[in-house]
């Protein structure tokens, strides 16, 4: 590992948390498989030059040291994905998709993202959350314990102190108001399902798998979709458009949580399908798809979100836990929508929205 990485290291990570478990995990399994401790040097040395910390033809060692600093990484709103980056590249080199098959290596990375939540939840975290509230807009609108916040978890799922205040949602019959603060960035119409679209960083899927095992997902063949970004300071909880009725849940864990052997889905992280049915208007329906951030990859869904259940416009649904993340909303072809959203092709002048203001109408 670098002196630089070292130096970043000793400043952004915490020594309150025992994080060696994974990466002695890591180190026996290769102690005691070769061909798995071969396809993981090879992926290392296979690593591209433009990587922050990790670098081409590190050791199994510097490795180890690698996942151990990464969970104690302590979140920083300039750099919030130096590590999570480095991993993208290493898990993307052509060995790579060889540790993809082998189900012990699907189980330590489970085992490693756990490790990284459990310290993102411990008081270990919370040493530059104060930096954060700083940056964060209009943060006075969010509820700050006295003590402040005990753990960076706790700040990333803060709350308002009066929702219907700070996030009214825009009223009409069919309109779309947005489900979460984001940045709206592509729609894409008529959809096919041979093509594969954007969701996040080098995840592109095509609509039904998109949709996981949603059974009429023949219906969103023709229809749109509009990607909502959100970034990492922004508020993190997902609540219902209009009033609706809950048609379909499932809770989709990607790679990260689950064992196979799909190197796209290994890449699609944690997300979630949710159909919603307009109550006012049954024709009108859209189906909104979280998708978690890289590691910890957590999105949390309140109890009454499951099929059946009616929610009241703005009602809470979810929310993600660290990170930037996306909501992919869905519309389809016999419930087509005009998007009114801010065009933010230019990534250098970009408009976010607030939950609430409205993304288009239903035509």
């Amino acid at each position: 590992m670098s002196f630089i990485a070292a130096a970043v290291a000793t400043l952004i990570i915490g020594t309150c948390f025992d994080a060696d478990g994974p990466a002695a995990a890591l180190l026996k399994m290769t102690s005691e498989n070769q061909t798995f401790a071969d396809q993981l040097r090879s992926a290392t040395s296979e690593l591209p030059n433009t990587t922050m910390i990790l670098h081409p033809g590190e050791s199994l060692s510097d490795l180890a040291d690698f996942f151990t600093n990464w969970i104690q990484f302590v979140p920083i709103l300039a750099n919030t994905a130096i590590y999570s980056d480095d991993f993208d590249y290493l898990s993307k080199t052509a060995s790579a998709q060889k540790l993809y098959e082998n189900p012990q290596f699907s189980q330590w990375v489970k085992y490693f993202v756990d490790t990284r939540g459990e310290f993102m939840d411990s008081t270990c975290s919370n040493t530059t959350v104060h930096t954060w509230e700083a940056d964060v807009p209009n943060m006075t609108q969010f509820v700050v314990p006295p003590n402040g916040f005990e753990t960076f978890s706790d700040f990333f799922s803060r709350d308002f102190i009066n929702q219907s205040l700070s996030r009214p949602f825009d009223q009409g019959g069919n309109l779309i108001p947005a489900p979460c603060d984001s940045v709206p960035i592509e729609i894409h119409d008529a959809l096919t399902d041979n093509r594969k679209y954007h969701l996040k960083g080098d995840v592109s899927l095509n609509v039904s798998k998109i949709l996981g095992g949603y059974p009429r997902s023949d219906d969103f063949v023709g229809g749109q979709l509009l990607r909502l970004v959100l970034f990492p300071y922004m508020y993190h909880k997902m609540h219902a458009p209009f009033d609706c009725q809950i048609e379909y849940v499932e809770h989709i864990n990607g790679g990260y949580y689950d064992i196979n052997n799909d190197v796209e889905e290994y890449e699609t992280r944690r997300r979630a399908v949710v159909v919603l049915r307009q109550t006012s208007n049954p024709n009108n329906v859209i189906a909104l798809v979280p998708l978690g951030f890289a590691t910890i990859s957590s999105i949390v869904f309140s109890p009454i979100v499951k099929p059946g259940s009616i929610l009241k416009q703005g009602q809470y649904m979810a929310h993600f836990m660290y990170g930037g993340s996306t909501v992919a909303v869905l519309v389809p072809k016999a419930s087509p929508v005009t998007f009114t959203v801010p065009d933010n092709s230019d990534p250098n002048n970009i408009t976010s929205m607030y939950m609430g203001q409205s993304l288009g109408y239903f035509q």
